[in-house]
């Protein structure tokens, strides 16, 4: 009984073709180089995993020359772009795009908003309210988009007429949602600097994004770079990942010393904070 009302590529399911011109990442690689071999790979690992067909899914992916030829849906030819630049800006190339929604900087999803998650409210429903009437405060409260994903808030028994309650003084909005949500078996999914979006917490616990993380101060004689990634496998969700069975992966890009991380928004943000507690106190 509900409709989801969205951009008409993000519900474009046909498949097309793509190329994507990789030739300032492969600069200085010989044929057989890993870079040069496996960038195609590293796309199918990381963007979209399932939606690729040795994964079962659609989609193809091959290097031809220079090029990165694709043939998949948009939405994911899409994120393959992002993917793409941000590895340029890990090894310190230029990214190809200046469009809104690409990315400028290595910057997280949590990074980029941190300023709106820690935005005080306050707020005296006291009594039980509409859940959209409350959402609509937090927004005037603080500029920020919060958006509904009605079709998926519908597993969970929820929509914007859910009754919830929320009392706050002064407190970060990121907390306050929290608060809000969590009764109603409900979370939250940062999709920009001010945009957020609410869907139900199973489905946010399942939705992978990748992230890149500098890690040339964490990386040494006593912890090259496969040593860091077991750490942090044995101390972050160690069921989560690859080798254990589920859909996260890590990988670390000598070229640019950053670790590429495909994990859920959640542990991301625990990645970070992790990693920040490890760095050494003189590169903080």
């Amino acid at each position: 009984g509900q409709a989801l009302v969205t951009h008409p590529k993000r519900r474009e399911q046909n498949l097309k073709d793509f190329k994507f011109d990789v030739r300032d990442l492969l600069a200085g690689s010989s044929d057989d180089d890993l870079v040069r071999n496996d960038l195609a790979g590293a796309v199918e690992r990381f963007v979209e995993p399932t939606a690729w067909q040795g994964a079962g899914g659609p989609g193809t992916i091959e290097l031809d020359g220079d090029q990165l030829v694709l043939r998949q849906t948009a939405p994911v030819a899409q994120q393959v772009s992002n993917f793409l630049d941000k590895l340029r800006i890990a090894r310190g190339k230029p990214a190809l795009g200046e469009e809104d929604g690409r990315p400028r900087s290595l910057a997280s999803s949590y990074d980029v908003a941190e300023a709106l998650l820690n935005s005080p409210v306050t707020a005296n429903f006291h009594q039980a309210a509409p859940l959209a009437e409350i959402v609509e405060h937090l927004r005037g409260a603080t500029g920020a988009q919060i958006l509904f994903d009605g079709l998926d808030m519908a597993t969970v028994g929820a929509s914007e007429k859910s009754e919830a309650k929320l009392t706050a003084a002064d407190e970060p909005l990121g907390d306050a949602l929290t608060s809000l949500l969590e009764p109603l078996r409900l979370s939250f999914q940062i999709v920009n600097a001010k945009t957020l979006l609410i869907a139900s917490a199973e489905t946010i616990r399942q939705r992978y994004e990748v992230e890149f993380y500098a890690a040339k101060d964490l990386i040494d004689a006593d912890q090259p770079a496969d040593v860091l990634i077991e750490r942090i496998k044995s101390e972050l969700a160690p069921s989560s990942w690859e080798d254990a069975g589920g859909p996260a992966r890590i990988e670390f890009d000598a070229a640019s010393s950053c670790l590429i991380v495909l994990q859920t928004q959640p542990r991301q943000f625990e990645l970070e904070q992790l990693l920040d507690s490890w760095k050494p106190k003189d590169s903080q």
